[in-house]
């Protein structure tokens, strides 16, 4: 097999690989929707500044896609699409990865490192972030990227459940306490709060039911002194864009929790191939009585895709190495890592340095 590189630098060349793209994706090791053509492209449209430049790199067989790294520079440092360094308006991306064609891993690896080495050598710094640690990111950093200096930190872990055939056995998996909890407070929601569940059905309401989101979500924050993601208009703009995407694809899951016209919960989820992302919820914490709003949503979003049959895993993405609420909900767990790749060269030891005391920092956090 031959396999030959392609550099993708403008965008209009970035937008006509949509088709190409989502079928690699499909039938590559580890699909995943942060990986999909629109979540990508999408973030450049709204995310890209003046001094980013696109560098996908793009592997051909015969004219045919193989394999797809998709990168961009600002400044020296190279970074994943979908990734920056403003934390306070990032959009999550999770489980980025080498989009690659079954069975030529080994193949795409060497050209990569090689593409990825030389890029370093010039005095780019590569930063990844929230990777799996079976993806093949994980395998190019710790098996070929080892000539530079590389640091690499727990970031946290992806909990996720295997779907089972039937909503008695997802309930028999979980623990007695906690389902004997959630039967309780839902027979409280059901009964005594007239509560109700209202589904995102048509386009035009999800900007309305976006804002309660919104609400919901920045009101939690507040509480804590904090700014939450949806302070950032950009934030917002994405996220209502990519839902009317998914809402004309059958692929999104905005539901409302309701007690008598009073908004206790929202949850935000996308459905792709055989998998539902819980990617956002937001939570009424000044309701009384307290009835566990957002476990009552997740548990009716686990159900409902058991009931569908096509999605058989529900995935609740990044939380924190222990103590998560996630852990309640699910029999599968992954740890998830960030890294910061760069030249071994004496200008870059007091790098190193900074890097290793903040993994100190954060290990003793």
């Amino acid at each position: 097999m031959t396999l030959v590189t392609e550099i993708i630098s403008t965008s209009d060349e970035f937008n006509l690989l949509e088709n190409e793209w989502e079928d690699l994706l499909v039938h590559s090791c580890q699909p995943s929707f942060f990986l999909s053509f629109h979540w990508l492209n999408t973030w450049w449209k709204f995310y890209a500044s003046e001094t980013d430049t696109l560098n996908i790199i793009i592997l051909r067989n015969d004219d045919q896609i193989v394999a797809i790294l998709p990168i961009y520079f600002n400044d020296k440092k190279i970074h994943y699409i979908g990734t920056n360094d403003v934390e306070h308006d990032e959009v999550c991306t999770e489980y980025i990865d080498i989009i690659c064609r079954k069975g030529i891993e080994t193949e795409v690896l060497l050209i990569l490192e090689d593409e990825l080495a030389t890029l370093i050598t010039s005095n780019k710094e590569l930063i990844l972030t929230n990777y799996l640690e079976h993806s093949l990111i994980y395998k190019l950093i710790n098996n070929n990227l080892t000539r530079h200096w590389n640091i690499q930190q727990k970031s946290g872990v992806r909990y996720f459940c295997k779907l089972p055939h039937s909503i008695d056995n997802y309930h028999n998996s979980l623990s007695k306490s906690f389902t004997k909890k959630m039967k309780r407070v839902t027979k409280k929601f059901v009964e005594k709060l007239e509560g109700d569940i209202d589904k995102t059905t048509k386009t035009q309401d999800i900007e309305k039911n976006f804002s309660i989101l919104d609400h919901l979500h920045s009101a939690h924050w507040q509480s804590k002194n904090k700014d939450g993601a949806f302070t950032s208009a950009r934030f917002k703009n994405f996220h209502i864009s990519l839902c009317k995407h998914l809402h004309k694809k059958d692929k999104l899951t905005l539901w409302i929790l309701n007690s008598t016209n009073t908004p206790l919960a929202v949850i935000y989820c996308i459905d792709y191939l055989d998998t539902r992302y819980f990617y956002q919820a937001g939570i009424n914490t000044e309701f009384k009585p307290n009835i566990s709003p957002g476990n009552i949503l997740h548990l009716y979003a686990i159900e409902d895709a058991i009931k569908n049959k096509k999605i058989l895993q529900y995935d609740f993405m990044k939380g924190e190495s222990s103590n998560s609420y996630k852990q309640m909900f699910t029999n599968q767990s992954s740890n998830m890592y960030n890294a910061h790749i760069f030249k071994k060269k004496i200008h870059n030891i007091s790098k190193l340095f900074f890097w290793q005391l903040k993994n100190i920092r954060d290990f003793i956090k």
